[in-house]
């Protein structure tokens, strides 16, 4: 649960999705988007493929990555 005007942050590999070794799931962040999407996106950065992290970036900058780490920041409105 979390109260109104609260924050979640929410970290998982990102990219082209799929299951790697059978325990990691890699998911689209436009997924990972519709999962919460009671929420509301105030924040994404990540780390891409050659290791450079951003902050601000566009979801849709890391959907073709092998295997970028994706970071939400997402609210719950009041």
């Amino acid at each position: 649960m979390l109260a109104p005007g609260g924050q979640l942050l929410f970290s998982m590999p990102v990219g082209a999705e799929r299951v790697e070794f059978n325990a990691h799931q890699i998911m689209a962040p436009g997924a990972l988007l519709d999962m919460f999407g009671a929420l509301e996106l105030t924040e994404f950065s990540g780390v891409d493929d050659r290791g450079r992290f951003a902050r601000n970036r566009e979801p849709t900058e890391l959907d073709a990555a092998d295997y970028a780490c994706g970071m939400f920041r997402f609210s719950r409105p009041h």
